[in-house]
Parts: C-alpha cells; sequence; structure tokens
C-alpha cells in the first residue's frame, strides 16, 4: 500500500481449543490510538496469536517427526495472503502462500524436486474477510470495542488485520530458508509445521542456520 498504515489499538482476548495440539489464546493488539482513526488512511488491526501446545517444536527432531518434508530452499515469490478454505468453503486464519526453489531436499521421498508451493501462517486480509471467521459474538464484541475507541464502522472497506504468530519470522522473497513443511489436502499445498519454528534463516555462505526465537547459530548438522 502507498499510503502510510495506521495502527488502531483493540485489546481483545480470547481462547480456543485447536484439536489434538493445545490450548490457543490470542491477544489483539495495537498502537497508537487517538481520535485521528476517521481518516481515508487503510487502518490496520494486528492479531498475534500464542500457542500453548503439548509438543516440544524448539525442538528440531520433534519438527521433522511431524513433517513430510524438510528443505532448504530460496523463496522466489509471495503471493497474496487469505483466510477462505477453498475445500470446506469456510473463513479461519489468515495464511499466506509463496513459490520455493528447492536447494536442498533433507527430509522427503522425493529427493529431486526443484519446487515447491507453501503457505505459510498469517498474513494481511481484508476486515471483511476476517470478519467471515468469527461468531457472532466475537463479531459483536470487536465491533463494540471499536465504536468504544472511536473507530467509523463504516469504514470497514478501507480496514485490514494483520495476523500472525508470537515470534513469527517475517520471510522475505530471494532469502533462504529452512523449511519444515506438512502436505495440506484442503489447499493441495505444503504448510509450515508450527510457526515460529518451523522456518529460520539459512545461510548459504556458512552452512549455518538463524534461531530467530532463541537468537542462537548453529550448524545444519546439529539440529537434524
Amino acid at each position: 500500500m502507498k499510503n502510510k498504515l495506521l495502527k488502531i489499538t483493540a485489546s481483545m482476548l480470547g481462547c480456543l481449543t485447536v484439536i489434538s495440539i493445545g490450548n490457543h489464546c490470542y491477544n489483539t493488539q495495537a498502537n497508537n490510538l487517538n481520535t485521528s482513526v476517521n481518516t481515508e488512511e487503510p487502518i490496520i488491526f494486528t492479531e498475534v496469536s500464542s500457542y500453548d501446545t503439548k509438543y516440544n517444536f524448539a525442538d528440531s527432531k520433534v519438527l521433522s517427526e511431524f513433517s513430510d518434508l524438510v528443505v532448504i530452499g530460496k523463496i522466489t515469490d509471495i503471493g497474496t495472503p487469505t483466510n477462505f478454505n477453498p475445500t470446506t468453503k469456510k473463513y479461519g486464519k489468515a495464511r499466506t502462500p509463496g513459490n520455493l526453489e528447492v536447494l536442498q531436499v533433507i527430509k522427503g521421498e522425493d529427493k529431486k524436486v526443484t519446487d515447491i508451493e507453501f503457505m505459510d501462517a498469517g498474513g494481511l486480509i481484508s476486515y471483511d474477510d476476517y470478519e467471515k471467521s468469527l461468531l457472532p459474538a466475537q463479531k459483536a464484541k470487536r465491533e463494540y470495542l471499536m465504536s468504544q475507541n472511536g473507530v467509523n464502522l463504516q469504514a470497514k472497506s478501507n480496514m485490514f488485520v494483520k495476523q500472525s504468530v508470537k515470534g513469527q519470522l517475517e520471510l522475505e522473497e530471494e532469502k533462504t530458508y529452512i523449511m519444515y513443511l506438512k502436505y495440506n489436502e484442503d489447499f493441495d499445498k505444503y504448510m509450515v509445521v508450527s510457526q515460529p519454528y518451523g522456518i529460520k534463516e539459512y545461510n548459504v555462505n556458512t552452512g549455518k542456520i538463524l534461531n530467530h526465537v532463541t537468537n542462537e547459530v548453529v550448524n545444519l548438522s546439529e539440529i537434524m
């Protein structure tokens, strides 16, 4: 977007259950709430999720066990985020598609695969699409909080929600990463396993991996 993005604060707390994984709690926050929310500039709400899981995905061996494919590759394209499931025809959490040029297959049946379409957690979606993922009570609560904070509810076409996972790595085109992926039939693409641990930046010159969660730098051989 060419216009300056205006971020709005709206404290919304909730908790829901993720089957077989654990509890997922989210905290919707943003910044710089003031009377200038009635503006033509885009309004961005940020929703950062955190997960309490029964599996230790910080352990690379656990990540690998849950993955169908583990690769090192360079991102060639990052697409438009969506929260629409084309198979169930329902709206949920945002996901961002991308294309990966595979440099090395660490785990996977096809050792000669060269390109992969994948989807990562999070992304920027319209508020209209975000609302479609909410229960009536959740929608009403958000509208009440926005009205209490002076947000013009008639300007929803100019509102967006940026969803992410706490500690998530912001992906960039032309950068190289190690990715832990699991095939998803609904999207017919590979999904990143458990953000923020399922993607880490890889240095092709040194062969080292940067763990952005712990700020540790390790060799590939140390985590496999």
